[in-house]
This record gives C-alpha cells, structure tokens and sequence, in this order.
C-alpha cells in the first residue's frame, strides 16, 4: 500500500508544472524571447527577401523552353513559310500543306539590356534591408517588453508583500482593540473600523492578485515560460543615444520609392532581347496524302521601343506621389521620435530624484507608524488617527515601488528608440 501511494505520489510531481524562476535570470528570459515562433517568422521574412533579390537576378538569365501543338484547319495551311520553287505538283511531289498539323520544338529567350530589371533588383535589396531591420526592431521591443513586464511584476509583488506586512501590524491593533473593548476601555466601533480596513487590504489583495495573473500570462506568451515569481533584474549600463532604428525603416520606404520611380520611368526606355526558336512539323499532305515533315527554326535581335502608352504615364504619377508619402511619413517620425527621446532623457533625473524622495518617505512614514502604534496602545491615538498612519506607510510603499517601475520603463522604452539590445544592459 505504501509503494502504491509512493508511485503516485511520484507521478503527480512529475505531472505537475515545476516553477522555473529559482533557476531563471533576465539573461536567460531574454535568450527564451529570441526563441519564440514571432521572432524565427522574421527570420524566414528576411530569407524570403533574400530569395526575392535573387529571383529578381533570375529574370537576366536565358528562358528555355519545350512546346507541343496540335492544329486542325478547315482548309489546308502550310507548314511553314513555303518557297514556290521548293515543290512541284505536277510531278507528283508531295507539298507541304495539310488540314492537320502537328508542331513540337523548343524556345529561347534572353534579354540583353532591359534597364528596368537592375532598378527592380535594387529595389528588392532595399527591402531586404528594411526586413532586416524590422526583425531587430522587433527582437529589441520583445526584449524591451520582457523588461519592463518583469520590472510591473517585481512591483506587483512587493506592493502585494507590503500589504502583508499591513495586514498583519492592523491585526495586532485588532487584537489591542478587543482586549480593550472586553475591558471597556474602547468602543466596538473601533474595533468595526480596524476591521473594516482589513477587509479593504483584502481586497487590495485581490486586485493586485489578478493584475499578477495578468502579468504572468503576457511573460509567458512572451517567453514560453511560466514565472510563479519575478526574476532578479539590475542596469549594468545605460542605453546610449543614437540614431533611431525605426527610422531606418522609413529611410528604406523612401529609398524604395524612389527605386520605383526610376523603375517607372525606364519603362520608356527601349529593350533589346535575343529569341530564337526550333520547330518541327509533320502533317499529312494534301495532294499526295504522304507524311511530310519539315523543319522550321529561327534566332531574331528584337528592339522594342514604347512610343506612346497612357498607363506607363500614370504609374510614373503614382510612384512620384509614393515617394512624397514616404517622404512625408519619414520627416513627421523624426519629429516624433525625437520629442520622445527628449522627453525620456528629461525623465531620468527627474525619476531617479523622484526614487529616492520615495525611500525617505517610506522610512519617515514607518517611524512615524512606530511611533503612533505605540501612542494607540497607550490610548493617545483615536483609531481613525493610527488607521490613517497605517494607510500612509502603504501609499508611501507603492509609491516607492511605482517610481522604481517607471525608471525600467524609461530603460525599456530607450532600448526600442535607440535599437540597443538589453543583453547588455540589463544583468
């Protein structure tokens, strides 16, 4: 029976998840990001605009090709262009003409100067640049996002351990009071007060609670991991200003428009191409009803020259009116991105001065409730008065840890602005 319960008691440990986060770093967080299935579908985005440079490229190379046709008239047709010497009917001859005609060869292509090809290619190296840089915008946000979730968590816990702490000073009051009102030496109402204030922190549990649930679910989604506590984090560096990396993206959107632009304007230039093809034929002859097979094969230089075509006008219009979009939506970026990354920099200071204004009040607020705890069991505080000191010591707490969360949001918001991966900045 024992062995029994063993075995499974064995099998219900092995079933059950086992928390990760004593074993767990922000390094390894990060590493667990970069392997999500969002980031490896950027990775094949990048690959796909690799193969689309190439395939580009593909398009100078020769076509070749194998055709096959069956052709039925209602009346007889020459094989192929016919010399009136070649054939003599009046000596019986067989001519190439027939009702059906089976045609079979090959075909070849190859074009020698088509400008428009190379500016495609251009353009799709472009983008190639531009999917590149999405990937690393994307893989530094879902840094970035880890960071600052984890920093929310860490928050969370301790406003929820600073509610502990208050829950359980409120329940000595508690205690205090009733002894008082046994004694009569207090009012029931004071002891109704006491615990109407635990059933507020209890409820402030609650919240709290399901924000954490809330916040373990966007890490997981993010990470592939399930945290049942926040991992240890700390700066080893600041995020240095730079050029912004969303704007490189935009600059290829440009570039790219200018590309067509000039792509739509070479579609007036001429093209210069060499085709050429082989081509056998059989049919049964009219006049002798013999089988009769003839070859027909050819190599033609073809100069192609646009003379006038109304829509080559209004795709080089359009591509003009893409490139001003583009241009419009780089510059009104700029803007915003740098009246962002001043207000950020203007933050920091600010933020850090704000983190410890908030420790000293934190410490000021718990002396003062030590001193009030003691004025309340010598019956020099009224309820309402000690109630208020504890309420003071937990704003001062969340406060503390408020200000501490928006600094790693300041972090996590530079590290996207400035492209700057937080493996190196966050230990």
């Amino acid at each position: 029976m024992r062995r029994r319960m063993l075995m499974v008691i064995l099998v219900l440990l092995a079933a059950s998840p086992i928390s990760q986060a004593s074993a767990m770093d922000i390094a390894s967080l990060l590493a667990a990001a970069r392997e999500q299935p969002d980031i490896q579908e950027k990775e094949l985005a990048v690959a796909e605009a690799d193969l689309r440079v190439t395939e580009a490229y593909s398009a100078l190379f020769p076509k070749l090709g194998l055709y096959g046709r069956y052709e039925d008239y209602s009346s007889p047709t020459n094989m192929r262009p016919f010399f009136p010497t070649e054939g003599n009917a009046a000596q019986g001859n067989s001519l190439e003409f027939s009702r059906t005609i089976a045609r079979y060869g090959a075909t070849a292509q190859m074009p020698l100067y088509v400008k428009a090809l190379y500016t495609v290619a251009d353009q799709l190296k472009l983008l190639k640049d531009k999917a590149v840089t999405a990937k690393q915008i994307d893989l530094v946000r879902k840094e970035a996002t880890v960071v600052a979730l984890n920093s929310l968590f860490t928050s969370l816990v301790r406003s929820d351990a600073a509610l502990t702490g208050r829950e359980a000073s409120l329940q000595d009051a508690l205690a205090m009071t009733e002894r008082k009102v046994a004694l009569g030496r207090a009012a029931e109402a004071d002891r109704l007060k006491i615990q109407k204030a635990l059933s507020d922190l209890a409820q402030q549990h609650n919240d709290l609670r399901m924000k954490i649930l809330d916040v373990q679910r966007d890490l997981r989604k993010l990470t592939g991991i399930a945290l049942d506590a926040p991992v240890p984090m700390r700066p080893i560096a600041d995020v240095q200003p730079g050029p912004f990396l969303a704007l490189r993206v935009l600059e290829a959107d440009v570039a790219a428009a200018q590309k067509d632009v000039q792509r739509a304007q070479e579609q007036f230039y001429p093209t210069l191409s060499l085709e050429g093809g082989l081509s056998l034929n059989e049919g049964t002859a009219y006049n002798t009803g013999s089988h009769v097979e003839r070859s027909y094969n050819f190599v033609a230089l073809v100069l192609r020259i646009p003379l006038f075509d109304k829509t080559l006008f209004a795709a080089n219009d359009i591509a003009n009116v893409k490139v001003r979009r583009a241009e419009q939506t780089l510059e009104q970026n700029k803007r915003d991105l740098s009246a962002l990354a001043q207000n950020l920099q203007d933050k920091g200071p600010v933020l850090a001065r704000a983190t410890a204004v908030a420790q000293e009040i934190v410490e000021t607020q718990t002396r003062l409730l030590q001193i009030a705890r003691v004025a309340y069991r010598n019956e020099r505080l009224t309820t309402e008065e000690y109630l208020r000191y504890e309420a003071d010591v937990l704003q001062a707490e969340a406060g503390l840890y408020q200000a501490q969360n928006d600094q790693w949001q300041v972090l996590a918001q530079q590290a996207v602005l400035y492209g700057m991966a937080l493996t190196g900045v966050v230990q």
